[in-house]
């Protein structure tokens, strides 16, 4: 969902070399996290990604030397008190922690880069896509319009802010998708067939789901549309795990069957 371009490149691509990536492992209390920090655009916020789960910030410094962070739920106060280039000391809502990181060192490829999109799924090269949830409040632009690289295409309204999304590149608008009003939220459903092999079958509800890797958590797979997850942000990931329950006497083959994925519009039926 968003503002489809045809991208013009003017700047070559740079080819090999090592490159610090926004990458980091951090080390807290003796658990180590696989950190990636985003800086947006659009009103000083972070995307910061802690393995598979992602989170929206808005970070302010305060008049008092500390650090104001807004999760979206609420705010936490963070103060650090000793620095080194690896270490820290800090104190999160008044409880002191160690941190220890180390930023991730990337090799550069400019030709699988240049070859690979920008982002998976259905998203485009050249595309400006929402990168938090919100509601779409101001379209600027409409099919056949050129752009130019860092100009406003729409205003999303996310966090009780106005953010400014804007083209990454120049280049001719070839679709939009979305109109003042549009949630550009998403709902996630799933549904499967039955597993079949010459005649013999395993029924779907031996086949079990859930967003949690805990099989006491799992619900059978039906031929219906059921819900995943509800209100994600287009660049959100969900997790699924699956079990396979076969019944004693089964015969050991290989069964084949389907599983389907689909994303509306929040509020919106599959």
């Amino acid at each position: 969902m968003g503002i489809s371009r045809e991208a013009c490149r003017d700047a070559p691509q740079k080819t090999g070399g090592s490159v610090m990536s926004s990458e980091y492992d951090i080390k807290l209390e003796d658990r180590n996290y696989a950190v990636e920090i985003k800086k947006l655009d659009e009103g000083g916020l972070l995307i910061v990604k802690v393995g598979e789960d992602s989170f929206t910030l808005k970070v302010e410094e305060t008049e008092e030397g500390t650090w104001s962070v807004n999760d979206t739920f609420a705010d936490h106060s963070i103060k650090i008190t000793s620095r080194t280039s690896s270490k820290a000391t800090v104190e999160i809502n008044g409880d002191t922690r160690e941190i220890e990181w180390s930023r991730v060192r990337r090799q550069a490829d400019a030709e699988s880069s240049a070859a690979a999109p920008a982002s998976a799924g259905l998203k485009v090269t050249g595309g400006v896509y929402p990168p938090m949830p919100g509601k779409i409040t101001e379209v600027m632009v409409k099919v056949g319009d050129a752009v130019k690289s860092g100009e406003t295409v729409c205003i999303l309204e996310a966090m009780k802010m106005f953010n400014e999304l804007k083209a990454s590149s120049s280049g001719t608008v070839k679709e939009v998708n979305v109109e003042p009003g549009s949630n550009v939220n998403v709902d996630l459903y799933i549904k499967g067939d039955d597993l079949i092999n010459a005649g013999f079958s395993l029924g779907i509800d031996n086949i079990t789901w859930s967003t949690v890797n805990d099989v006491l958590t799992s619900v059978p797979l039906t031929t219906a549309y059921a819900s995943v997850a509800t209100n994600q942000a287009p660049s959100s990931t969900v997790t699924i795990y699956f079990w396979l329950d076969a019944p004693s006497g089964q015969r050991a083959l290989d069964y084949n069957g389907l599983i389907y994925f689909k994303g509306v519009k929040n509020g919106a039926t599959p």
